[in-house]
């Protein structure tokens, strides 16, 4: 299985959309903003003072290497005529020894984070803004992730998120702070005192976003010390039981400079205060494939809009006194819902079938192609259905929608790409692989399989028949009593290749 098939397969097979984990690498990739060091460098040396000073002065000590920096910025910062300007216009600012230096970040990434993306990464940031997620947390100060998902609301501090009422969808939530408040940026020693008191608070109100969402980690180390911190904090909260769910979730994304071909996944064991927390590590040398793939996820209403929908129900509930309107609306993504106090009813209309040609899943197309049940228009499948899944997934069943086709100049050449695989590829990363001589020796038709074999091990057993051994009315009958299996991650990606087979057997 490709990889795009198997990290489609395994997000598609939870209930709520991901929510990304964002750390410094991030910003880097996209407008090459300094990582953390680095962002203390650029004023060490500003000041002609070695940073390796601060380094040898802090022990190892991070934060404390802030807190040094800082307490001498604050005289720099007052006295160079170079800084008038900026000191003029942020007194107001000036809350402690350390709102000088924060100014200074907050300016610098403020404009930073309005650098134009370089022309071979915008294709990604036009992926990222069309990907399926419900939120973002990160501990990263600039603006990058409001620029790319303006609709989202923003919670700029670890404070402002612990005393607010989160929706958990369309939402970024900036645990470390933001520079468009300087004085919420976590630098110094004493702010990360301050933020490693209140974990617990943060961790509660981020545990359910970690055991009902997926989380990708994206742009941190896997030896990052703010994560591992964050991930402490909310396993001291579980049981075993739940440990073990959210191990399920969390997909950690490792950046490989020298990595060829296509990304890898595989399972890593992340060390924790002790404890191991098996997770899921994805290598790879850019996000390209990973973007591809939350881009083609399902989700029938943009997150913004659900957020202001939850809003406004919580709302509701929450009061004391709810005087405010209750209306049913007909309404789109443009609808302002701030104008109505609460919207009840929400759902894609049975008899307007085009409005959900965007949101059909690969599991849809199956069941159309074995059941002949959905009534699509096969216009708009082609055009808008098919392109989207077949860039993230393989194995998608096309062949019924282009047969009819007569003149296919005009179709997606990523679908006619899809419908042209050599057959020799249906019995690529099968396990059974290595006994394909001697199932074709042992079995000499498909109902033999399907007498013999569990339907879990049939599958991929008749995928190594050789084809005048596929009786299509028989094999047909087979994909319909166990359509039930497109529910079951271990087996969905052998049953859609089969699905393919058939639908091109059928159709060509």
């Amino acid at each position: 299985m490709s990889f795009k098939d198997d990290f489609f397969v395994r997000l598609d097979g939870f209930a709520s959309s991901p929510f990304l984990f964002i750390g410094s690498g991030f910003s880097f990739n996209y407008i090459q903003s300094e990582k953390w060091e680095g962002l203390l460098r650029k004023y060490s040396s500003m000041m002609d003072i070695p940073f390796e000073k601060y380094r040898s002065l802090a022990g190892g000590n991070w934060p404390l290497v802030g807190s040094l920096i800082a307490k001498d910025y604050h005289g720099y910062w007052f006295e160079s005529p170079k800084l008038k300007e900026e000191r003029d216009a942020n007194l107001q600012e000036m809350a402690n020894f350390s709102s000088p230096l924060k100014v200074s970040v907050s300016n610098y990434l403020k404009e930073i984070s309005k650098k134009e993306i370089p022309g071979d990464l915008k294709n990604e940031i036009e992926l990222l803004k069309a990907a399926k997620i419900n939120g973002i947390i990160t501990t990263n100060y600039d603006l990058l992730c409001e620029t790319i998902y303006p609709d989202f609301k923003v919670y700029k501090s670890q404070q402002e998120l612990i005393f607010s009422p989160l929706q958990e969808i369309g939402e970024i939530y900036k645990i470390h702070g933001c520079c468009s408040e300087p004085n919420s940026l976590v630098i110094t020693e004493e702010d990360y005192k301050e933020f490693n008191e209140r974990n617990a608070y943060l961790a509660a109100k981020l545990l359910t976003v970690f055991l009902e969402h997926p989380t990708i980690f994206m742009g941190y180390s896997i030896s990052d010390a703010n994560v591992r911190s964050i991930l402490a904090s909310i396993i001291k909260c579980l049981d075993q039981g739940q440990v073990n769910e959210l191990a399920s979730r969390l997909f950690f994304i490792e950046y490989v400079h020298d990595h060829k071909g296509e990304a890898v996944i595989d399972k890593y064991e992340f060390e924790i205060g002790g404890s191991i927390l098996p997770l899921t590590r994805i290598r790879t040398k850019d996000y390209l494939e990973i973007l591809q793939v939350l881009a083609s996820l399902n989700q029938k209403f943009p997150a913004s809009l659900l957020r202001k929908i939850k809003e406004h129900i919580y709302e509701l509930v929450s009061t004391n006194d709810p005087t405010g309107k209750i209306a049913v609306v007909d309404f789109n993504t443009e609808t302002d819902l701030d104008k109505v106090d609460v919207v009840i009813g929400v759902g894609v209309v049975k008899d307007k079938k085009e409005k959900s040609y965007e949101t059909f899943s690969r599991f849809d197309i199956a069941e159309d192609v074995l059941f002949d049940n959905k009534e699509f228009d096969t216009k708009e499948l082609i055009n808008k259905t098919l392109p989207k899944l077949v860039k993230a997934s393989t194995w998608i069943p096309v062949w019924k929608y282009l047969k009819p086709i007569a003149d296919k100049s005009g179709v997606d050449p990523k679908i006619t790409l899809a419908a042209d695989k050599k057959i020799a590829d249906w019995k690529a990363a099968n396990p059974y692989s290595y006994k394909e001589k001697a199932i074709n020796e042992n079995y000499k038709s498909i109902e033999e399989v399907i007498d013999a074999n569990p339907p879990d091990k049939s599958l991929k057993i008749i995928l190594l028949l050789d084809i005048e051994k596929l009786n299509l009315e028989i094999l047909g009958y087979f994909l319909r009593d166990n359509f039930n299996l497109t529910a079951d991650v271990q087996h969905s990606s052998y049953y859609m290749k089969l699905v393919c087979l058939y639908d091109r057997l059928l159709n060509e």
